[in-house]
């Protein structure tokens, strides 16, 4: 093939960096960690980051890349820190089974990896300019597919696919580029398959902006749905089973590209619909069709590029007569191999093309339609299987010799069957929970069907054909009708899902033929809300599956705490907004201190030091939260359980005092965010003293929390019972109020008020020179507790809405803006629930508000009171979290502790001294934070700055315009202007 066409598309670097120079605050990545999106400066800079990590490790061309990272935004960076270098990657998402990873990262000879850990370090690192540039021939991705023999096989592809990858993806009939810059376009494959990494590579040349759709949203038609429209989707990817789940999908969608398996009779009328062929061996897509009606027999079409030519193959190799079927193949320039695999390599290219394995006509106005697969191949909802793989870990996990998969395509979903002859036992529960720690949850067999021997062809190979197809009316219980209205709808919901009559509530989903997809279609089918992907799977049958959505929806009554603690501490918890975006802040300032909340006391030399180790162990021991720790679950989301074998535990270390001394200023240590407990505690002894040291880190608890685990410790010490730590009926609690209907009318409500508003959420950083860090600095003024009173009293405003009062107005005067907003901090122990729960607790109250120069003292207090009420009245849900990007800016909060919060006096009462705690280690910091201290001897306010934003002249400047806010609102007529300070 001649290849000079390809001259005519831009290398990929240079056409991203075109894009980074035209418009460098464009939004291009959006994911669920990041809901404001991330600009293509941004990412320019941490693929940079990821650019000067590998060429500090000196990998570059021909160098493979494991990248092992959450689905979202930072594995697609590290994929184009990855091409910068010149080097190749693979990327598995870190919910693969681990046995999996292993072989991948074995086979495809990896240099370095870039998972959770390695994140960290990158993001220490500076970002390098520039890329190195490649040949087209140079390995570029390696996509692993399902392989015959019984492992994963790599598909090598070189630097020339994704030229070829975008040229395929401009308009075949214009020539011209199919997506626009204005696209916003969703992600909803894996992003280890071709489809993903095709999408990324079409967002660096076109400019668009990506959304990586959640796997909790993907696998709910009804949240999958609203998430296309809340985000104004414009382009969607998607295989035509999942489309016919989510219906219409909405007047914003002006194009589908429909991939993965047959279009047979899909249509609707609207947008475009594009009808795509491809494969992990060729990346690009090979052929395109307009559906413009219902086809028996949708054509998949005609080649996207011209030099491209497809073959229809006979029996023999050689070319077909016109009309007739055959194997289909084509010349495939930058498939390189598979890896380590030369015997398939040379049989897939023989002859120089690539031979498909489909096989497929040619109509005679020259579209290809595809009619099935020549081999034993299964492909599962768009995913090509080997069977070998599959039956490879069954005969492991069965511990049998013999066993066959065979899949089966049905009308509305298709499904694998595992056949074996041993006389064994089957649990198929557990059995599906031990395969899936060997294999993705597609390739998990719906039926085990034992056979009395092995079905042969005469030329003595296994006859796979006649392994029998499973009758669902045979693996029917025995029909008993629905007793309440929720048995009823799921049954019905089975009926339409599974398209099948009579369902009874003993009926069971696998044994029926159903899979990911069906559990899809039954969630839509149903319709009930908070009936979630889990209860289908985890309860089979209509009967279990309507206990357990019941049990939920009673547990929305008044709750036994007691009993709810007890049963929610066996689960996984999806970490609370307030976590996750903490967490995000310790992603990308690694290696700091910043959220550790550290806590030091000094007891005399004759404590009981036995006695304290126990009260200490005996309160930690009480808090699960100290015992918890982060982990990704199956589908990448982020999750927190007990790890009851990671309990902390103190004993006492003697050392001397100069020791002491020198240990003293780095007793705080950055915290390993993954699969640890995020606390550290010691006991040290001397000859003059006891010390008592811990740190927490703040993402599991709050000032409120802290003074729990002193109260405990005291307790413990005099041997009274500790009370029950309810922190997981809290995360319950938490999880029912976001799926419920409050949470979604606060939602619209913030989104009604704040959104559409160009709001002023903090100062505009100037600089970007100083080094990083936090500054605290307090203002001129220590308020007493007798003026602050007088305050309240004249103003009818609260102490923690003055100083919100100052932080809107010193926006408003620092930037000229009239649109500002800020944050409050809500410590939120409104119940027993949260009273007794050990954690971080506490919500951001957003208030925005519109300053007119002519508004009165009086008026704005007024408005500020207002709001501030109407925000607690919606405060399930959090806009600032939402709206915040770490990686670009961040809202100002205002925190007013007070002094029970801050009182030390617990711990005294046991002969402890609190100390302050010194530390050298690097602090990073939120952009600018207003912390009020109230103590028995008065309120003492504090800016934060973080310092590496802001000059030394901008937080002069800004000290000095909250000092004289606080004078004149504390002084001012309610008539007064507030335009007379402004001016």
């Amino acid at each position: 093939m001649d290849l000079k066409f390809l001259e005519h598309t831009e290398y990929i670097m240079d056409a991203w960096e075109r894009s980074v120079t035209a418009n460098p605050n464009a939004l291009l990545l959006t994911d669920e960690r990041h809901p404001r999106g991330m600009s293509r400066r941004r990412i320019d800079e941490l693929s940079g980051k990821v650019y000067g990590w590998l060429r500090a490790k000196q990998i570059g061309r021909e160098d493979f890349v494991l990248i092992c990272l959450p689905r979202g935004a930072t594995a697609l960076i590290s994929i184009l820190g990855v091409w910068k270098a010149g080097a190749a990657f693979t990327l598995v998402e870190d919910n693969y089974p681990p046995e999996r990873i292993a072989y991948i990262r074995k086979d495809c000879n990896c240099k370095e990896v870039i998972d959770i850990n390695s994140w960290s370090d990158i993001l220490r690192t500076d970002a390098v300019p520039g890329y190195e540039k490649t040949d087209l021939h140079d390995a570029a991705f390696a996509i692993y597919t399902s392989g015959t023999t019984g492992n994963p096989k790599g598909v090598l592809h070189e630097y020339g696919s994704i030229k070829l990858i975008q040229t395929a993806s401009n308009d075949r009939r214009t020539g011209k580029p199919r997506l626009l810059e204005s696209d916003r376009l969703s992600l909803i494959t894996p992003l280890n398959f071709n489809a993903s990494i095709r999408r990324f590579i079409n967002t660096l040349y076109d400019s668009c902006h990506l959304f990586v759709v959640p796997y909790g949203i993907i696998k709910n038609p009804v949240k999958l749905k609203q998430y296309l429209q809340d985000n104004r989707i414009s382009v969607l990817l998607a295989s035509p089973s999942l489309l016919r789940l989510t219906g219409e999908p909405g007047p914003l969608i002006r194009q589908i590209q429909i991939s993965s398996e047959p279009a047979n009779g899909y249509y609707i009328d609207g947008p475009e619909l594009v009808n795509t062929y491809a494969m992990s061996e060729c990346g690009f897509p090979l052929t395109e069709f307009i559906i413009d009606r219902k086809y028996d027999e949708c054509p998949v079409g005609k080649p996207n590029i011209e030099q491209i030519v497809i073959h229809i193959l006979d029996d023999e190799g050689n070319d077909a007569p016109d009309g007739e079927s055959g194997e289909i193949a084509f010349e495939d320039p930058f498939f390189r191999e598979y890896i380590n695999l030369p015997e398939q390599t040379q049989k897939a290219l023989a002859g120089g093309i690539y031979h498909t394995g489909d096989i497929g006509r040619m109509l005679p106005d020259g579209n290809l339609v595809l009619m099935g697969r020549s081999n034993d191949m299964i492909k599962i909802n768009g995913n090509r299987i080997e069977p070998a793989e599959i039956e490879a870990v069954g005969k492991k996990v069965l511990g049998i010799e013999w066993c066959a998969a065979r899949g089966f395509e049905e009308q509305t979903h298709a499904f694998v069957c595992l056949y074996y002859t041993a006389d064994i036992s089957i649990d198929e529960m557990t059995v599906r929970s031990a395969m899936e720690q060997y294999l993705p949850y597609y390739m998990i067999p719906s039926y085990f069907i034992k056979v009395d021997e092995i079905p042969v062809l005469p030329n003595g190979k296994m006859n796979r054909r006649a392994l029998p197809k499973p009758e669902a009316k045979s693996e029917r219980a025995e029909f008993e009708a629905p007793h309440t209205e929720t048995e009823r709808i799921i049954c019905s919901a089975f009926e339409n899902a599974l398209s099948l009559d009579n369902i009874g509530i003993r009926d069971n989903f696998y044994h029926l033929g159903g899979d990911s997809l069906g559990s899809m279609r039954v969630l839509s089918a149903a319709n009930l809300p908070g009936l979630l992907p889990s209860d289908i799977f985890e309860g089979c049958t209509p009967e279990r599956i309507a206990a357990l959505y019941e049990s939920r929806k009673m547990e929305k009554q008044p709750v036994d705490a007691v009993r709810c603690e007890e049963e929610e501490r066996k689960k996984a918890h999806p970490l609370t907004p307030n976590q996750i975006s903490i967490f995000d802040y310790c992603i990308f300032s690694a290696r700091t201190i910043m959220w550790n909340l550290p806590r030091l006391y000094r007891f005399d030399a004759g404590i009981d030091t036995d006695r304290l180790c126990n009260a200490v162990n005996k309160a930690f021991a009480n808090r699960t939260a100290l015992y918890t720790v982060f982990e990704f679950n199956e589908e990448c989301s982020l999750v927190q359980r007990i790890a009851p074998d990671k309990k902390p535990h103190v004993s006492v270390e003697k050392i001397t005092e100069d020791e002491f001394k020198q240990l003293s200023e780095n007793l705080m240590r950055p915290f390993k965010m993954i699969g640890e407990p995020l606390v550290h505690a010691a006991i040290y002894q001397t000859e003059k003293s006891v010390y008592l040291f811990w740190e927490i880190h703040h993402i599991m608890t709050d000032g409120t929390g802290m003074q729990l685990l002193n109260e405990d410790i005291v307790r413990a010490w005099n041997g009274e019972e500790l009370p029950l730590d309810t922190y997981y009926a809290y995360l319950h609690v938490e999880e029912e109020l976001r799926e419920s209907k409050r949470y979604e009318e606060d939602r619209k409500y913030h989104e009604d008020l704040y959104g559409g508003q160009d709001w002023c959420i903090n100062l505009i950083p100037d600089t970007g020179n100083r080094p990083a860090g936090r500054t605290l600095i307090p203002l001129k003024q220590v308020i007493s507790l007798e003026d602050i009173a007088i305050f309240e009293k004249k103003s009818h405003l609260s102490r923690n809405l003055l100083f919100t009062a100052i932080a809107l107005l010193g926006i408003a005067v620092i930037e000229k803006k009239d649109h500002v907003m800020a944050d409050w901090i809500f410590h939120d122990r409104t119940d027993e629930i949260k009273k007794n729960a050990f954690g971080c607790l506490f919500r951001y109250i957003t208030i925005g508000l519109e300053l007119k120069k002519d508004m009165t003292v009086g008026e704005f207090f007024r408005a500020l009171s207002d709001r501030s009420n109407a925000m607690l009245a919606h405060s399930s849900y959090e806009w600032s979290i939402k709206q915040d990007n770490v990686f670009e800016h961040d809202t100002m909060i205002v925190c007013y502790e007070t002094s029970d919060i801050m009182s030390t006096k617990d711990i005294g009462s046991i002969g402890g001294n609190r100390l302050e705690v010194i530390s050298h280690a690097p602090i990073n910091s939120r952009s600018l934070a207003f912390q009020i201290f109230e103590t028995p001897d008065g309120i003492v306010p504090y800016l934060m700055f973080n310092q590496a934003l802001y000059s030394e002249e901008k937080v002069r400047r800004t000290c000095d315009i909250f000092s004289g806010l606080l004078d004149f609102l504390m002084s001012s007529k309610e008539n007064q202007s507030i335009g007379d300070y402004i001016k």
